[in-house]
């Protein structure tokens, strides 16, 4: 009784002031995660985290291509990887381009979400998380590398398996759905948000070098009531 806890998925009511629910389907918050974070955490954060820690893991050594990288899920996914130690590549609209640089990417690296010269200015990829929709697809699904996964974010024009292994064969064309990490991830992922600082180092400043393995980030986006983001280390 009294402990702050948090829960994703249905039934619906997260927007009313009081709820009776299962104590089975909740995770507990930590302390040191207040609401804002963990209501972050349990759409944006779990996705990414189950997805390229648990479900489809990144390794150092790949490249990976995230559409809509500026968006909620595209900012959490691109500092885990960057932790992760993969080469980042990130697609959104001209006015969010700065918040990419914001995040490391340099102009090499970014590119329109809204055109399809990506598939021009981009090298090949290992990974592309996806998010866009009908010769989006096809263009992304033409920088992956023989051997390449491309992960299916998106319901609006999920391809049929079938279709996959004949027009782009030696690609995994993996369809990704956050609602099967379950309880136990979402608990996960709390727990190694709970933010912690170097000695003498300025809250809200991200370190130059972050020290592997990563523990998790501790913000994807800024509102009016919460400090900066910062990685954990």
């Amino acid at each position: 009784v009294g402990d702050k806890v948090a829960y994703a998925g249905t039934p619906l009511g997260s927007y009313s002031t009081e709820r009776n629910y299962l104590t089975k389907n909740l995770v507990k918050i930590p302390d040191g995660i207040n609401f804002d974070v963990a209501a972050t955490l349990m759409t944006k954060g779990l996705t990414s985290f189950y997805l390229l820690f648990k479900t489809y893991p990144v390794s150092s050594n790949e490249t990976i291509l995230f559409h809509a990288a500026a968006g909620g899920v595209g900012m959490a996914a691109v500092q885990i990887a960057q932790h992760l130690g993969a080469e980042v590549y990130g697609t959104a609209s001209l006015g969010k381009w700065q918040t990419l640089r914001d995040l490391g990417l340099s102009d090499a690296q970014i590119a329109s979400s809204r055109t399809l010269e990506f598939g021009e200015s981009f090298p090949k990829v290992d990974v592309v998380l996806n998010a866009l929709a009908k010769e989006f697809v096809d263009t992304s699904l033409g920088l992956v590398t023989d051997g390449g996964r491309f992960l299916e974010m998106g319901k609006i024009d999920v391809r049929d398996a079938a279709w996959s292994a004949e027009n782009h064969p030696g690609i995994q064309y993996l369809d990704f759905d956050v609602r099967d990490a379950g309880l136990e991830r979402a608990q996960q992922v709390l727990r190694r948000a709970q933010p912690r600082r170097r000695p003498g180092r300025r809250p809200g400043r991200p370190p130059a070098a972050p020290r592997p393995p990563p523990a998790a980030i501790y913000m994807y986006k800024e509102t009016p009531d919460q400090p900066p983001r910062w990685p954990l280390c």
